[in-house]
């Protein structure tokens, strides 16, 4: 509803209605950085453990492939390792 007043337009007050629901918080990443470092660290070892896991009971072909010095497996680990550099300074920068 609009409340003529004026010369202005006025949006007359809603009952019951608020722009943000009470039980909301606003979490950033940085926020739960800055105030559980040790809970972030052990949740980003947990995210590195577990593929390297799943590649050694999974896919044990892959770490033979590394120790054959296969040329196409080197260069897949070392465009994954400049991707996730890339995307660590990309992410930093801004």
């Amino acid at each position: 509803m609009l409340k003529e007043g004026r010369g202005m337009r006025e949006h007359a007050p809603q009952s019951g209605v608020s722009r943000k629901s009470e039980g909301s918080r606003d979490v950033s990443a940085k926020k739960f950085i800055t105030t559980y470092p040790t809970l972030f660290g052990a949740f980003l070892s947990l995210l590195i453990a577990i593929p390297v896991f799943v590649m050694v009971i999974w896919f044990p072909w892959i770490g033979d492939a590394w120790v054959r010095n296969d040329r196409l497996v080197r260069s897949v680990w070392c465009t994954l390792a400049l991707f996730a550099l890339t995307l660590i300074r990309f992410v930093n920068s801004g």
